[in-house]
């Protein structure tokens, strides 16, 4: 498995077990998220750190409208 999809994986398993550190650690090991998996951080911000979910879905909106 490549170090990417190694990546991937731990980014899968993070938001199942709703990490949000994790699940940031391996977005940005990944480098660029697709507009779905964004989203599934996007929602576990909202979950789970409230603070980050704002400009977390108005960088999503953005990127999506692009």
């Amino acid at each position: 498995m490549t170090s990417e999809g190694h990546s991937y994986a731990w980014f899968q398993r993070a938001v199942k077990a709703r990490n949000v550190i994790a699940a940031e650690s391996a977005a940005w090991e990944i480098g660029k998220l697709t507009l779905q998996d964004a989203l599934l951080l996007v929602a576990l911000y909202a979950e789970k750190d409230p603070g980050r979910f704002e400009r977390a879905a108005l960088r999503w909106h953005a990127r999506g409208r692009a």
